[in-house]
């Protein structure tokens, strides 16, 4: 059989052999003078993704974590694009589980390079039951990625009251003493406000539905919640119906809109 040398190949050739190679050394294939280090000869910004994507296509999950991302790890540029890969695919729905080695260093990987609203819509479209949820939601709240948060407790816990304690528990107290609110205030605000009125419409935030047979269980917990005499840490000096009052404070017309659903 004759064979074409490699330096005959034009690069989306090139690259088809690399990801060839590199894919059977990894299942294990003894090929003489044929070794995993072979691949970063050919290493560039457009391989990792083809890899990626090879993989998902043959549905071997196995496979690109488990041996392909343990070899990419050695090599700091391949890790960091085999991690910024995955966002595309997991936004796109193809990739719904990620392991927890792997997540570990995408949240290290995600956070340090500043990319922390491509972390956020990672999140709220993965299975976050097999999670470190502790380690995720602490990332979250400490970077105000709400959603992902809200996510996170709603997915990963069933608990849909939670993010709301959170939430009141940081903006509650300056709109009651009627103190300025900053940007990230108002953002919080408006979040609470959807995520109260997707609750009682049973839709699931910030994207899907709430599974049919917790429906009536969220919406009933949560109007429960807003009607509740104090919070949680209340003092002394604190009003009746405390979430009432935060949110006709905060937007009277939209809370009002919200109630009416």
């Amino acid at each position: 059989m004759n064979t074409v040398p490699l330096y005959l190949l034009d690069s989306t050739q090139l690259r088809l052999v690399a990801v060839t190679v590199y894919l059977v050394c990894l299942k294990g294939i003894r090929l003489k003078g044929c070794h995993p280090s072979l691949f970063f000869l050919f290493l560039d910004q457009d391989m990792v993704p083809i890899l990626v994507d090879y993989c998902l296509l043959l549905q071997k999950a196995d496979l690109l974590f488990n041996q392909l991302y343990s070899r990419l790890v050695e090599n700091m540029v391949a890790k960091g694009v085999f991690l910024e890969s995955l966002e595309s695919y997991i936004i796109a729905n193809r990739l719904g589980h990620i392991t927890t080695p792997v997540m570990k260093d995408l949240l290290a990987h995600y956070h340090d390079n500043g990319m922390m609203d491509s972390l956020e819509r990672c999140i709220v479209h993965l299975d976050v039951t097999s999670l470190d949820i502790q380690q995720v939601v602490q990332v979250c709240w400490s970077n105000q990625l709400y959603d992902a948060v809200i996510y996170i407790f709603n997915r990963g816990m069933n608990d849909y009251i939670t993010p709301m304690e959170k939430l009141f528990s940081v903006i509650g107290p300056r709109v009651r003493e009627g103190r300025s609110l900053t940007g990230d205030d108002v953002v919080m605000g408006n979040k609470l406000l959807v995520y109260i009125s997707c609750c009682l419409a049973g839709r699931a935030y910030p994207i899907g539905d709430i599974p049919e047979d917790l429906v009536v269980q969220v919406k009933n917990q949560v109007f429960e919640f807003l009607i509740r005499l104090h919070s949680g840490d209340s003092s002394q000096k604190e009003e009746v119906f405390p979430f009432i009052h935060t949110l006709l404070h905060f937007d009277t017309r939209e809370f009002l809109n919200v109630l009416s659903m």
